[in-house]
């Protein structure tokens, strides 16, 4: 069974409104200033809000190339346990989260949350 495993990337460990930011430095390896500066150029370019769905998977599609991955109506929980080896951004509604190796890592258990959307990151 996945596990939740607390970890916030946050480098001023603050529990904002910054789980794309998060869910992104986690997943990809870049710091947490990177993607936020990733995430402002994205907005700008496509003038949207940098918080958006569609505004954010441009950054994750289209500039850093991540796949998406179908869901099935899975929750986060039932992903993570199909989904053992990787890494993995799931988003649902509201909320994005990182699935590593099995084990969902966010600031707080978004396991029995369904997905919207999924990329594998690698």
């Amino acid at each position: 069974m996945a596990r939740f495993i607390y970890h916030n990337v946050n480098p001023d460990g603050q529990k904002a409104s910054d789980c794309v930011t998060r869910a992104i430095t986690l997943g990809s390896g870049y710091s947490y200033p990177a993607v936020r500066r990733k995430l402002y150029h994205s907005a700008k370019l496509f003038d949207c809000d940098k918080l958006n769905v569609d505004c954010y998977c441009h950054l994750l599609e289209d500039v850093l190339k991540f796949p998406q991955v179908e869901t099935y109506g899975m929750s986060v929980g039932e992903f993570a346990d199909a989904h053992p080896y990787g890494v993995y951004l799931v988003r649902m509604e509201g909320h994005i989260s990182t699935i590593w190796n099995g084990d969902v890592i966010d600031i707080w258990d978004c396991r029995p949350s369904y997905i919207t959307n999924a990329w594998r990151v690698g």
